[in-house]
């Protein structure tokens, strides 16, 4: 199982949205099936919501569910210690963490992005301290309190309800299918 492309392919479809949302979706699906058949079925269920939808239609969801609503923001630092000294002390230590790794990327975002963070992971082996340190302090507790946020159904939330799953999964913080058991019972499915 290829951890990297799998942060990859959730940093696509976590970002704005762009013409190979659909394509992006139906290569984690496929990635997935095998080894997480469940959070696959929750990235077809993502697929078969949007496959019709017109790529307007879904920036505007995107807008109103990460740029307007301030409860999801998709910035890991932001969620972790909102809009202060810490979160500029995280940026900066997160920024020199990227310069340590040779990671660039598009400086025209804040570093603590979702997506960019998702795609720096995918840099990383995932036996690495850093790698766990991420995904347990930053991610795990950043993507709950975005999920918090979701006052209705949202087509994302299948999304951060599978990577949620991945990650708690690959951190050894909840097995799969007890974690399954319980986000199908907080988001009535």
């Amino acid at each position: 199982m290829n951890q990297q492309k799998i942060y990859q392919l959730f940093a696509d479809l976590l970002d704005y949205p762009s013409p190979n949302l659909l394509e992006r979706a139906q290569q984690l699906a496929h990635l997935l099936v095998s080894h997480y058949p469940q959070v696959s079925q929750l990235i077809e269920e993502f697929f078969q919501a949007i496959k019709n939808t017109p790529i307007s239609r879904l920036e505007e969801i995107y807008t109103s569910t990460f740029d307007l609503n301030p409860t999801c923001y998709p910035y890991v630092g932001y969620q972790l210690f909102g809009d202060g000294y810490q979160r500029g002390d995280f940026l900066v230590k997160l920024k020199e963490k990227y310069q340590q790794q040779g990671f660039s990327y598009d400086s025209s975002e804040l570093a603590d992005h979702l997506t960019i963070v998702l795609q720096f992971l995918a840099t990383l082996s995932p036996e690495t301290i850093l790698a766990q340190e991420l995904i347990e302090d930053g991610l795990i507790p950043a993507l709950e309190k975005i999920k918090v946020g979701f006052k209705q159904k949202n087509y994302y939330v299948e999304i951060l309800d599978a990577l949620l799953l991945i990650i708690k999964q690959r951190s050894g913080k909840a097995k799969i299918s007890e974690q399954w058991e319980k986000e199908l019972d907080i988001n009535q499915r």
